[in-house]
């Protein structure tokens, strides 16, 4: 997948070239190393409080850039995400991931990490869902992990998460929708 999004020669694709992978002796597949980069799992509050309007619309804009070229990521969350240099917020691991014919189309198979994927695929993992629904709903609830730790309420931002983690998979916006200068 990280090949094929390489080849998108738009003027957003940020996507990083992979400089140094290796296959894991321990039974992982193919590990990717990235010097400096911090995960954002790992991140601290503060991090979040100088830079967290910044990532939340870094985040929107990668999530917005895979799924208009049908790529539906479908394990976004805080151990996927890297921020590197200048707070330059990177999606990773796309192992998981699926290409779609269409933004609305449909998958069968669970696939993400517990706790970060929307419940219509955590409920019922034998279920059919939209692949880009669900991770609008995870990428919801990667920005409330970041929204947590920023320095002043934003009300817009609130209303966004709520509105990617709409439990209706059809009443969650896709990103191509969203405004982002209106929003930040």
């Amino acid at each position: 997948m990280h090949s094929f999004l390489l080849e998108c020669k738009l003027s957003e694709n940020r996507i990083v070239p992979i400089l140094e992978s290796f296959t894991c002796p321990c039974g992982l597949g193919k590990l990717i190393a990235m010097k400096e980069d911090l995960v954002l799992r790992d991140a601290t509050a503060e991090l979040f409080k100088t830079a967290g309007y910044s990532l939340i619309r870094q985040l929107l804009e990668g999530v917005r850039f895979v799924h208009r070229n049908l790529v539906a990521h479908l394990d976004i969350k805080p151990a996927n995400i890297v921020i590197g240099a200048n707070n330059q917020l990177r999606i990773m691991d796309f192992s998981v991931s699926v290409r779609v014919p269409l933004l609305e189309s449909w998958i069968k198979g669970y696939q993400g990490t517990k706790g970060w994927v929307a419940p219509e695929v955590d409920g019922n993992p034998d279920a059919e869902y939209q692949p880009i629904r669900a991770d609008l709903w995870s990428t919801g609830q990667v920005i409330r992990h970041l929204a947590k730790h920023l320095p002043a309420r934003h009300s817009e931002i609130e209303f966004l998460m709520d509105r990617l983690q709409n439990s209706e998979p059809q009443q969650r916006p896709l990103l191509s929708t969203i405004n982002m200068d209106t929003l930040f």
